[in-house]
């Protein structure tokens, strides 16, 4: 746990025996999620990820760091994310130029955006 201490007489009331076996996070794998099918063939995962915070505040304009918003996108894959959902309402028509621009075009990698 980043930036809490525990005292040693509290450990195992507020943080069993178990944690610091379970606590280091491993790679997420939207994989895990499961999968469900979109129009009965193309298969996604269920963990997707939304894009609607890819544009500016509250929702408008362009993203204070767009750079930052498509090296974000363009993890994705690593993370097992194979759908993203976006809008042209978000922005507007600012999320889903970013969602074209931050594919990654890998053959490794099969991505569907829904809109």
């Amino acid at each position: 746990m980043v930036g809490v201490t525990i005292e040693p007489d509290w450990k195992h009331i507020i943080a069993p025996a178990w944690w610091e076996e379970k606590s280091t996070m491993s790679k997420l794998d939207a994989g895990k999620s499961g999968t469900f099918r979109i129009g009965g063939d193309i298969a996604v995962n269920r963990l997707g990820f939304g894009a609607m915070r890819l544009t500016g505040k509250g929702i408008w304009d362009e993203p204070a760091d767009r750079a930052e918003c498509l090296r974000a996108l363009k993890h994705l894959p690593d993370l097992g994310v194979n759908f993203i959902d976006t809008a042209d309402s978000y922005g507007p028509s600012i999320s889903e130029p970013q969602t074209q621009q931050g594919h990654v075009a890998d053959s490794r990698h099969r991505q569907s955006r829904a809109s």
